[in-house]
């Protein structure tokens, strides 16, 4: 027999939704020569040798050379792990990896030629961690017997967007039809406004790749860019290159991140990313906010911000005032005057374009039940602090609570600005998440653990580093300490990652 295997199964459900047939095991007897079929052979060319080969040439041989590596070694695990498995996943990963290297080199270049003193003073070895941790993900996303039904609501939305392009402005017709991103308030269905932000970036990759593949690669380029900026952020409070690099470890690490790409939270991670990068421009350009043209910035990176999702309009609000307040107390009043109108401006611009239609709907089925208690228990404060800190240790553990004490520690000799700005995040996202469980009809979508990742591994490698320095003891403790927050995020990754492994068996 020559060409490759074709098997087919028919049935007919009685349900048109349900699953029909599931194959515990195929095996194939008697097979001479295997050649792997041209489009997957294609695909592991563009994995293995595309991908270092666009990054050596754009990024530098040090980018070239951790991408070389992460594909190594996802593949060695892969393929012992699910030989044909991942096979697949390596070939079907190879070519969307290609153009998520080439856009975050893109991003990374322009980041270096724009903010000199953040990412360009490290060079290409800034752009090691996050190239690494895009083709990690890339691939374990290409696995076959990987699934969460919400990549499919992501990919039937842009797919019914391209369709129909006014869904991007108004997805009522397709949130009624599917159910998509409502909430029930009341026992009443309420149909919650949603930004088509990601969907629009994801539009390019899709007349490549399909949708399905496309809202993927968006997804790892804006993890790819976070922790990118995880290493401008340390820069900007005064660590070191190796501390940096070690903050963006971590956050790779965060089961923040590996939970946001499994359950398939695409846009989630590019609200992170802009928010993030909202924060680093505040750290650069607030002690200069002065003329127009810096007012004009301040405001399009608020306006960017707030526009790219949904939850970034409470999370970058809280950091705003949060950060405001605090200059205005310690006697700034004209910059964060300043700060303070530009958000007011770009929230109420992003409203108008976005969210206008949903003001009524607020006011008549929301705003009446900001009182209502979580249906998960009582609503005294003993019981809204309970449920906080069970969170906060599901994403955070109780190791980085611990590291972050001796981080706040080394933080104080950082720069005023920066200081106060990440600090602003820490306290806005402590904030969101009481209020997360005191008002939850208003706060229970809030995003708060996405708006810390940044700050708490950054803090967190300034509290190993400052641990380092307290003698031989103080070595020895750092090393235990950062082993132990890589060793448990990498176990949460793999964990979580597993629980959305639907082979039969496995």
């Amino acid at each position: 027999m020559r060409g490759a295997p074709t098997l087919q199964f028919r049935t007919t459900p009685e349900d048109p939704e349900a699953l029909g047939i599931a194959v515990d095991w195929i095996e194939l007897r008697g097979a001479g020569r295997t050649l792997p079929a041209p489009k997957l052979l294609g695909g592991l060319l563009s994995l293995f040798v595309g991908v270092p080969l666009v990054l050596s040439l754009a990024a530098g041989p040090a980018p070239a050379l951790g991408a070389a590596g992460a594909a190594a070694a996802i593949g060695a695990a892969l393929v012992t792990w699910d030989r044909l498995g991942g096979i697949c996943a390596l070939g079907a990963a190879g070519p969307p990896a290609l153009v998520a290297a080439a856009l975050a080199a893109a991003i990374f270049r322009l980041l270096a030629r724009r903010w000199p003193d953040t990412v360009a003073a490290a060079g290409e070895r800034a752009f090691v961690v996050p190239v690494a941790a895009l083709v990690l993900a890339l691939a374990a996303l290409s696995h076959p017997s990987y699934y969460y039904p919400d990549i499919d609501t992501h990919a039937r939305y842009l797919a019914a967007a391209r369709a129909d392009p006014y869904l991007l402005f108004d997805p009522r017709e397709y949130q009624d039809r599917t159910g998509a991103w409502t909430r029930e308030i009341a026992g009443r269905r309420v149909a919650f406004p949603y930004s088509p932000v990601f969907h629009v970036a994801a539009w390019p990759l899709a007349v490549v790749f399909g949708e399905v593949t496309a809202i993927k690669t968006a997804a790892v380029v804006s993890l790819a860019v976070t922790l990118l900026l995880v290493h401008a952020l340390a820069r900007l409070i005064g660590l070191g290159l190796r501390a940096a690099r070690l903050a963006q470890t971590l956050a790779a690490f965060l089961p923040v991140m590996s939970s946001r790409l499994t359950l398939a939270l695409f846009p989630t991670l590019l609200g992170q990313a802009l928010e993030l990068l909202l924060i680093v421009h505040l750290m650069r350009r607030y002690p200069h906010l002065e003329g127009a043209r810096d007012a004009a910035a301040a405001w399009a990176f608020l306006f960017a911000a707030q526009a790219a999702y949904t939850g970034s309009m409470l999370n970058v609000g809280a950091v705003v005032v949060v950060f405001a307040g605090w200059e205005l107390l310690a006697g700034d009043r004209h910059k964060a005057r300043r700060v303070l109108g530009a958000w007011a401006i770009a929230a109420t611009a992003v409203v108008l374009v976005q969210y206008a239609r949903f003001v009524p709907v607020f006011w008549r089925e929301v705003l009446p039940h900001l009182g209502d208690g979580s249906a998960s228990g009582g609503d005294d404060a003993s019981s809204v602090f309970g449920r906080a800190v069970h969170r906060a240790a599901t994403f955070y553990d109780i190791v980085y609570p611990l590291l972050l004490v001796p981080g706040l520690v080394a933080l104080r000799g950082a720069p005023r600005v920066p200081r106060r700005v990440i600090g602003s995040a820490l306290l806005a996202g402590a904030g969101l998440l009481a209020l997360r469980y005191a008002v939850p009809v208003l706060f229970r979508d809030a995003k708060e653990v996405e708006l810390l990742a940044a700050p708490v591994a950054v803090a967190a490698s300034a509290g190993i580093v400052w641990i380092h320095g307290r003698g031989r003891f103080g070595r020895l403790a750092s090393a235990a300490a950062a082993g132990i927050a890589l060793a448990w995020g990498a176990q949460r990754t793999v964990a979580v990652y597993l629980e959305r492994f639907v082979a039969v068996g496995r």
